[in-house]
């Protein structure tokens, strides 16, 4: 058990309903996608970089196809 505002309460509810889902699901699924979202955040420096190391890749390797 665990005190949320009412108003926040009122969304996860209408959030359940509209998804054909019990209160506590609601709260799983929104916790889960909130949780993931922050480790996607948090990744997201690493993720940039990879991206910057691929294009240099690809650069080098066009132009020793060519």
């Amino acid at each position: 058990s665990f005190n949320v505002p009412k108003k926040l309460a009122e969304r996860v509810e209408n959030y359940a309903k509209e998804l054909g889902l019990n209160k506590t699901s609601a709260y799983i699924v929104l916790l889960n996608q909130a949780l993931t979202q922050n480790d996607m955040q948090r990744n997201m420096p690493e993720l940039v970089n990879y991206a910057k190391e691929f294009e240099k890749l690809a650069t080098l390797m066009k132009y020793n196809i060519n």
